[in-house]
């Protein structure tokens, strides 16, 4: 019984190790979604506010706001491909 017990053991353990080299570690995961994340956010928030204090200076309503967000997506765009090409070499 302890040795049948041992031996599922050893095939989980083998198990494992081959997941684990197919695949990304939560850690791995978690630190890619939060750069994601973050490579989202950022340029969104400064483009979009840097084009509301230009609209506000200039008098033109919503004209640079509208061209700070179309920047920040592709910005986004951008450092998202190249943070997924990176992150699966």
């Amino acid at each position: 019984m302890v040795q049948s017990f041992n031996l599922m053991e050893q095939e989980k353990d083998k198990q494992k190790i081959e997941l684990d080299d197919q695949f990304m570690t939560k850690g791995q995961l978690i630190a890619f979604a939060y750069d994601v994340g973050f490579a989202i956010i950022i340029p969104l928030v400064i483009l979009a506010l840097l084009g509301r204090f230009l609209d506000q200076k200039m008098g033109t309503s919503p004209l640079f706001l509208i061209i700070g967000i179309l920047l920040s997506l592709v910005s986004t765009g951008v450092m998202i491909y190249k943070k997924t090409k990176n992150f699966i070499k």
